[in-house]
């Protein structure tokens, strides 16, 4: 019984470990109601930023964007929500191929995604 509760929260540590390098534990976003997955932007001032860097708990804060968009190759498209962000410590340990985006035109893509668009590292896709 110990060791399966011993295993079990090692897995749920993992996970969200996983989880939370993707995403934050916590987000701020419009409270203005939005059932997309454009939200409104929420200004980000110096101000700002000193005040949730200086809370107790905190330990980053990076601001994003996520924009609903299509992505397509010659032969396939799918739909995805593109996120803009400076934070990469979290998806740099889980990245299996490739390298993080180092310029304005380069994109990472779930390894699910570039399976159903048939890509593979540095191939090109249309927005």
């Amino acid at each position: 019984m110990l060791l399966t509760l011993c295993i079990v929260v090692g897995f749920k540590r993992t996970v969200t470990q996983k989880v939370t390098g993707f995403d934050a534990h916590i987000q701020l976003i419009s409270f203005k109601a939005n059932d997309s997955y454009d939200l409104d932007p929420i200004p980000v001032t110096d101000s700002l930023l000193t005040a949730l860097n200086e809370l107790e708990h905190v330990v980053s804060v990076s601001p994003f964007i996520t924009k609903p968009g299509m992505l397509k190759t010659d032969s396939a498209f799918v739909g995805v929500v593109l996120k803009g962000t400076d934070y990469w410590a979290g998806v740099a340990t889980n990245l299996t191929e490739g390298h993080l985006p180092q310029a304005e035109q380069e994109i990472l893509l779930s390894a699910n995604v570039a399976r159903r668009l048939q890509l593979h590292v540095n191939d090109r896709v249309f927005s």
